[in-house]
């Protein structure tokens, strides 16, 4: 499972590897093994659930509803946020809703 856990890791996050236990607690939680982890501000606690949810592909789900016009709110962590892959996906959205509300 170490395979895509790190490339997710590399390929959506921008990190080579992880800090710590990051790695086994992610494990942990994708095999539906309970987990307790007690961090500091700043010490990567998004990634135990946003890793699992993206090799797990419920991120489709959002996706799909975000690209319907059906989501109101929509959090997005800082990193991930100023990363230029999401800037370009966030206007491509915001561009096709525009259309489709000059439509209606």
């Amino acid at each position: 499972m170490t395979d895509p856990v790190r490339q997710t890791l590399r390929d959506v996050f921008g990190y080579e590897r992880f800090r710590g236990n990051q790695e086994a607690i992610i494990e942990a939680v994708l095999t539906g093994r309970d987990a307790l982890v007690l961090m500091p501000t700043g010490g990567g606690k998004s990634l135990y659930y946003q890793v699992p949810a993206l090799i797990r592909e419920e991120q489709a789900d959002v996706i799909g509803r975000f690209r319907a016009g059906d989501i109101q709110l929509l959090y997005i962590a800082p990193e991930r946020l100023v990363q230029p892959q999401t800037l370009s996906w966030l206007a491509d959205r915001a561009r096709g809703n525009r259309r489709k509300s000059r439509r209606h």
